[in-house]
This record gives C-alpha cells, sequence and structure tokens, in this order.
C-alpha cells in the first residue's frame, strides 16, 4: 500500500502539490481511524500506514460505507481501493438479522463468519453505493481468505492477491488506471 500511494503520490508537484490526494480507511470490526486527513506527500501517508495495528474481525460494510462518506472536497475522480486479508465477520446494521448483535462493539456478527451472507450483503449495498455514486471502486483480497470479495461488486475490479507478486500486480494495474 505504502509503494501505491508512494508512485501515486510522485504526480504531486510544486505547482500542482494535490493532483492526487489519498484518504486512508483503517478497519477491523468496526472503522479505527475517523480522521479526514487527506495525504498528499508520501511520508505522511507512510507515517499513518505505520502506525496501523492488525486486530478485530473484518467490517467491510463500515470500511466501505465510510469511503463513499469520504470528502475530498473537489470535483476530481474518486477511486476506491478496498483492500483486505479476510471475509466480512462483522457489519454495522443488522441488516434483516438482529439476533447476532455483538453490545461489547456495538455491531452484528459472529466474528468468525457468515454462514448465512448478512455481513456480505450489508457490504455489497455499500459497494453498490460507491459505484451508483460514480465512483470507481477496486478489490483487493490480500493474501488471506477473502474469496467473498469477489462477490461484492459486478461493477467493481477484483484482484485476488495471494502472493506479493499478484499484489504487485493489481497495484500496477490499479495506478494505470489512475
Amino acid at each position: 500500500v505504502k509503494s501505491l500511494a508512494n508512485t501515486l503520490l510522485k504526480n504531486n508537484t510544486g505547482e500542482n502539490n494535490d493532483a492526487i490526494e489519498i484518504a486512508l480507511i483503517d478497519f477491523a470490526t468496526t472503522v479505527k481511524s475517523t480522521d479526514n486527513d487527506k495525504y498528499t506527500t508520501y511520508n505522511s501517508f507512510k507515517d499513518k500506514v505505520n502506525s496501523i495495528k492488525a486486530d478485530g474481525g473484518t467490517n467491510w460494510e463500515a470500511a466501505l460505507k465510510a469511503a463513499n462518506e469520504y470528502d475530498f472536497e473537489d470535483s476530481d475522480p474518486v477511486y476506491v481501493i478496498f483492500v483486505s486479508d479476510g471475509n466480512p465477520t462483522f457489519r454495522s446494521n443488522e441488516n434483516g438479522y438482529p439476533y447476532d448483535y455483538n453490545s461489547r462493539y456495538r455491531v452484528y456478527g459472529t466474528g468468525t463468519d457468515d454462514e448465512y451472507g448478512y455481513n456480505l450483503r450489508a457490504a455489497q449495498t455499500q459497494a453498490k453505493s460507491i459505484v451508483d455514486n460514480n465512483k470507481h471502486l477496486y478489490m483487493v483480497g490480500a493474501f488471506g481468505n477473502a474469496a467473498n470479495m469477489r462477490n461484492l461488486n459486478s461493477s467493481g475490479k477484483y484482484y485476488d492477491a495471494t502472493d506479493q507478486v499478484a499484489l504487485n500486480n493489481a497495484f500496477t494495474d490499479i495506478i494505470k488506471d489512475i
């Protein structure tokens, strides 16, 4: 992710220091990072990424919703690069099934699986909203078991990055599009 950002942010120059603006949505059981920082330099982005700690479940719905609601305050095209190493194990709303509410984290889901697809369907709703808002959606299943990402949104582009080479190839393809 840092390499992808470094390549994109090289487009920023003294004359146009915000040609590329990057936001980062850090998520696990819930969205962990709620700051509205826009990164236009590699060092500030790198510092943010280095501060992230992996823990908790996987709430695709919350992350996609936060990405869709993020406001860059301009009319430039928006590219959402959604990266996850696991299938969704939580969701933010009951999505028709209120019986798996987790009061500790104020989310729904078991934290271990999505046997009946409630978490995936909640995430699909958010992915559809991203595309419906004319944003470009890229989905990258990185290293872990994120096979359900294939079913997240048919209008987005999916990459199965099970190793470093595949991840680099996915990011190279995304960079070309941007």
